[in-house]
């Protein structure tokens, strides 16, 4: 596999086919273009709360008008974007998924992503706890696979946390 530079403008890869029996590689056959290829160099912010509501502004390259962000599987709304930079609102993510995702994609080209979002659950926010207020000391605090729980202030001493 080669390593994708910001000087190199074209690169011919090769093909794997695989049906589960026969494996067949096709030498050449794929061409890699930059200036065909959005890439995402920064997003601002990096993280937010999975309530959604807020701006997210993608900076990177080769972006056009048909600009698609899906984070998690919840489309991120267009508010506006040109060549470089993408600004949209994040949308509320109802439930936790089985991975973290994020896709950019431009006229169809999905984007290579250098830097990325993740929804998270602030340790500070009464919302993250439903109507409980934030853990105290002596609790035990479980932290569902999938949750990105930010520990964005001093914790209590703890019973346990389990993972």
């Amino acid at each position: 596999m080669s390593q994708i530079t910001a000087s190199m403008t074209s690169q011919l890869s090769n093909v794997i086919y695989n049906d589960g029996f026969n494996t067949q590689t096709f030498t050449n056959k794929v061409e890699y273009k930059t200036i065909n290829t959005p890439t995402v160099l920064s997003v601002n912010p990096p993280y937010g709360d999975i309530f959604g509501g807020y701006l997210l502004t993608i900076t990177g390259t080769n972006f056009d008008a048909s600009i698609t962000v899906v984070i998690d599987g919840v489309p991120c709304v267009y508010v506006s974007s040109n060549s470089t930079q993408v600004n949209c609102t994040v949308g509320a993510r109802p439930t936790i998924p089985a991975k973290n995702t994020f896709e950019v994609s431009s006229n169809g080209n999905k984007a290579i992503i250098v830097n990325s979002f993740l929804y998270v659950l602030k340790w500070s926010d009464s919302r993250t706890w439903g109507v409980d207020a934030p853990p105290v000391e002596g609790d035990l605090v479980y932290v569902p696979p999938g949750m990105t729980l930010l520990i964005d202030q001093d914790t209590p001493i703890l019973l346990g946390i389990a993972v």
